[in-house]
């Protein structure tokens, strides 16, 4: 367009004003400020769930075989031992508890057998020394009941002293009052002034004195009232 031609609305382009429009900068933006996480919920408590333990077949009657090992009851023990490791699961609690069971009725069970037999024993041993001793005792006072005899045949009177008679080696003559040193001692004295004498020997099953009297004459009933006097070796 000419600059000396006017427009539709009948002015020069060029001669009207144009309005200035104030240039306004825009706001500056604020900084977004970080924003903190919300917290986390608390986290909720959750009972416990209530497990029911599951059943051990046996275990009743391991305890009880493991209880009875201890008393005089190991037979019984065993067996219910033998029964429970049988019932029991493998592995379980109730598996190991059978099995030391077994272990403790077997090994306490052999101990008290074996200690029986052992008493047995030792008291058929002790019974067989007490009758030999016993034994050996009898012989001894009598074999000094034969030699005071047979002086009494020859001299018509009691010996004295032990020199008198001809003892057997290891027989000697002592004043019996409690268990002797040997079975071979003997107890000879001579009661009621000579009239009779008295023959002794230790009884290892009863623990007292067996006596015996004899006269001059032979087996006289004697009595704890005589008087008699111990000759000893």
């Amino acid at each position: 367009m000419n600059p000396d031609q006017n427009d539709a609305f009948g002015t020069n382009p060029s001669t009207v004003p144009v309005a200035e429009v104030p240039f306004t900068a825009e706001p500056p933006v604020p900084p977004v400020s970080s924003v903190p996480p919300a917290p986390a919920p608390a986290p909720q408590s959750i009972p416990p769930v209530q497990y029911q333990p599951a059943s051990q077949p046996g275990k009743a009657l391991a305890i009880a075989g493991i209880v009875l090992a201890f008393f005089p009851l190991q037979l019984i023990g065993l067996v219910l031992s033998i029964i429970a490791k049988k019932k029991a699961l493998k592995p379980s609690s109730a598996n190991t508890m059978a099995t030391i069971g077994i272990i403790l009725n077997l090994v306490f069970g052999l101990l008290i057998t074996a200690g029986f037999v052992l008493s047995i024993v030792l008291g058929t041993m002790a019974g067989v020394q007490v009758k030999a001793k016993e034994a050996e005792a009898k012989a001894s006072a009598q074999s000094v009941v034969t030699l005071v005899a047979d002086y009494t045949g020859a001299q018509h009177t009691l010996p004295t002293s032990s020199s008198e008679l001809q003892l057997a080696a290891g027989t000697k003559l002592v004043a019996l009052s409690a268990q002797p040193a040997s079975p071979s001692d003997v107890e000879y004295a001579i009661c009621n002034s000579g009239a009779m004498a008295r023959f002794g020997y230790w009884s290892y099953s009863t623990g007292v004195v067996v006596y015996s009297y004899v006269s001059p004459a032979g087996p006289v009933d004697g009595s704890s009232s005589d008087t008699c006097v111990a000759v000893t070796s």
